[in-house]
């Protein structure tokens, strides 16, 4: 028999209180359980009082490369070349997370690094062509050459936050794409 999970709501008049519900019946707002009190409560998550530790770890491949796949379920062969990695506790998932973003971040400034190159070496040619123009124009075409000139000088670089996320963490049902799955009957809210 699979275990029913255990969700904590706190109502603004009567505080906090636990319900166990099905997956499926699930909601971030449950009417409090109060006799006569007809406040909905907003689901609150309150630090655990075990180990901090899941009943059933993410599992997560990893490839020899760095890459990482999720598998559909979590007894899934894992492809050639990777390993399997079961993330057992809240701290795993979070250290996982800044590991794999940390891995990220840097490859993405060596990306911008090559492209950045290869920009201002694209840019010192056509700045050269441009200033050979600009002799040539009015004194309104080289105010707005030299505007067009500091506008991109200015211009920021491409920020490198890559936001890698577990899902099943950073995901719940407002801001998660709406789906079925047979396994956890989870369906679109209704309004």
């Amino acid at each position: 028999m699979t275990p029913i999970p255990l969700y904590s709501y706190e109502c603004s008049k009567h505080g906090i209180f636990e319900v166990s519900l099905p997956l499926s019946r699930w909601d971030d707002k449950m009417k409090c359980t109060t006799k006569g009190c007809d406040l909905f409560a907003d689901q609150v998550l309150l630090p655990s009082q075990g180990r901090g530790t899941f009943e059933v770890g993410i599992v997560v491949q990893v490839g020899p490369s760095g890459e990482v796949r999720f598998p559909g379920h979590r007894d899934a062969k894992c492809p050639k070349g990777f390993h399997r990695k079961e993330l057992k506790s809240v701290r795993e998932v979070e250290q996982f997370e800044r590991e794999m973003n940390h891995k990220l971040r840097n490859e993405a400034e060596r990306h911008n690094d090559r492209e950045e190159k290869i920009f201002k070496e694209v840019q010192e040619k056509n700045r050269s062509d441009l200033r050979q123009a600009m002799r040539n124009m009015s004194p309104q075409g080289r105010a707005f050459a030299q505007f067009a000139i500091d506008r991109n000088n200015n211009r920021k670089r491409k920020p490198t936050d890559c936001g890698f996320h577990v899902q099943i963490l950073a995901f719940d049902q407002p801001n998660r794409e709406h789906h079925r799955d047979a396994e956890t009957n989870w369906q679109r809210k209704r309004v």
